[in-house]
């Protein structure tokens, strides 16, 4: 998780998550991220950001290691969310109506399997009070200790509808999985980010 103030209208958001887990991971992540946050600070675009930092990855990693990852910038004055989704996916728009909406479908193919992959910008409309919210598949794939079923991406949408702000997006949907879960102790590595436009008066 990065978030890279760029101006005072314009901010970075980026997630990513890597397969596989231990030190090899860690170092993996590590470096994409300084790789990413390099390409960010020095004016790149979503889409030149994500392409680049596959072939740094491709050209690097086993092959059985690879990131799903998430790249945005958000532009207050154009009111405008320019992002890559790379096979990431797992994020909801809450509109500041109290509609949580599913986010497009990914297009983008998983980072560090095809270096000559190439990532495309899609351009999404936030308004004053509008929140983007981002989170690790370990938040809809975390199953119940009696069933095994899982919580699922249309638990989160729900919830985060009837969420006010962004610190209780985070809280709830973490607590929410807890009880879940019946358990601190999730399944999976987790992360929630949630981010939008301040209305002001």
């Amino acid at each position: 998780l990065d978030i890279i103030p760029l101006s005072e209208n314009k901010m970075a958001l980026i997630v990513g998550d890597v397969s596989g887990k231990g030190a090899g991971a860690a170092i993996l992540m590590s470096s994409a991220q300084s790789f990413i946050h390099a390409r960010i600070t020095s004016g790149c675009s979503p889409e030149e950001t994500v392409t680049a930092v596959n072939k740094f990855v491709s050209e690097r990693s086993p092959m059985n290691r690879f990131l799903t990852l998430w790249v945005g910038i958000f532009d207050v004055h154009a009111k405008e969310l320019q992002y890559v989704d790379a096979g990431h996916g797992h994020w909801a728009i809450r509109r500041a109506n109290g509609i949580a909406e599913a986010p497009p479908t990914p297009d983008g193919f998983l980072i560090g399997i095809d270096a000559n992959s190439e990532y495309r910008n899609a351009t999404l409309l936030v308004e004053p009070g509008d929140r983007i919210v981002i989170f690790s598949d370990g938040i809809p794939e975390q199953q119940t200790p009696s069933s095994g079923e899982q919580y699922g991406v249309e638990r989160v949408y729900e919830l985060l509808a009837s969420s006010p702000t962004a610190e209780d997006d985070v809280n709830r949907l973490l607590e929410a999985v807890m009880q879940w879960a019946g358990s601190s102790q999730l399944d999976d590595d987790t992360t929630i980010v949630s981010l939008g436009i301040i209305k002001t008066h």
